[in-house]
């Protein structure tokens, strides 16, 4: 079992969610959802299935937010993503609701979320979304030439009210939320490694569509050659290749690669929080501080915060000043 603390915040941070707090927010410029100008199409291979796979991501009207449908099983059955439909696996993100699943979302989740795009209907035609390069900077150059549209109703955003933690007996990990004066995400990784290519490595940022393109975008996925064979007979990493991961061996990158950003490798673990917190559906408004993170832990502390009704709640979310 995990080990949860729960702290309070001081007066001074009481005072921002004040109702004289609230009544600024509802006065200052709200930010507009926003949905595609036309369908993106991403197609390739499923990182873990091996199988070519294809995933169209439509617009959708306001307050639709994020949901998915598999038009090889049925493609009428809509379902809205969050936390509580996140199973406990390895190496990857599956949700499943409604008798379908899917699998591998994070990268195009995180993309869609980095970009600032809310509403979308993600239409896959297998169980698994494309890996691409492993990096979600071929979605983000999808989006873009397609363009985002601005719609009438304003964003509401999950803010956090107070501190809510979550640490894992089994492993290293932990996370954190915490509340921010300003209407922003903010998000500090750190991980530590024994393989000498990564070592110890963090990263802190405030989300911004700018920040995510320049910053985490282009991150690509990574593994162990030395534990490919142990992932094929859980019928995982099939594939994998040096065109969507980098690939180490010996403790180092493959020589026919080299890093895009000397800690490539948190900046990567950033992408994928970033497409896991897409998984409560609307934009965090707050601070989240995690160490060793992996989908399983993380999916886990998403139904925890969510559980905690008092430390959040949907606000419209104003412009940063």
């Amino acid at each position: 079992m995990s080990q949860i603390s729960h702290q309070t915040t001081s007066q001074n941070t009481a005072e921002v969610h004040s109702a004289g707090a609230l009544r600024a927010v509802a006065s200052a410029v709200l930010r507009q959802q926003t949905t595609l100008l036309a369908p993106v199409v991403l197609q390739g291979v499923g990182i873990h299935s091996g199988k070519n796979c294809r995933l169209e991501i439509r617009p959708a009207a306001e307050n639709f937010g994020y949901q998915f449908c598999r038009e090889d099983l049925n493609a009428d059955c809509q379902v809205k993503i969050s936390p509580a439909l996140a199973e406990e696996r390895e190496l990857q993100t599956r949700l499943s609701g409604n008798g379908i699943a899917i699998a591998t979302p994070e990268h195009v989740f995180s993309a869609c979320a980095g970009l600032g795009l809310d509403n979308a209907l993600f239409v896959f035609d297998a169980e698994e979304a494309p890996i691409l390069d492993g990096s979600a900077q071929k979605i983000v150059e999808k989006i873009e030439q397609t363009g985002l549209k601005t719609q009438n109703a304003p964003r509401y955003a999950m803010k956090i009210l107070r501190e809510v933690a979550l640490s894992d007996d089994a492993t290293p990990a932990r996370i954190v939320f915490r509340p921010t004066p300003l209407p922003l995400t903010e998000i500090a990784v750190e991980m530590d490694s024994p393989i000498p290519v990564i070592g110890h490595e963090s990263l802190e940022m405030r989300l911004t569509p700018k920040a995510y393109k320049q910053e985490i975008a282009s991150a690509r996925t990574y593994g162990n050659q030395e534990s490919l064979i142990p992932l094929l007979k859980r019928s995982l990493g099939r594939g994998a290749s040096h065109k969507n991961t980098l690939v180490l061996l010996g403790g180092q990158v493959s020589r026919d690669q080299s890093l895009r950003f000397s800690d490539e490798f948190v900046r990567h673990k950033a992408l994928d929080l970033i497409g896991d917190l897409a998984l409560l559906n609307a934009p965090l408004w707050g601070r989240v501080e995690t160490y060793a993170p992996s989908h399983r832990f993380t999916g886990r502390a998403l139904r925890h915060l969510v559980e905690q009704t008092d430390a959040w709640e949907k606000i419209p979310f104003p412009e940063a000043t």
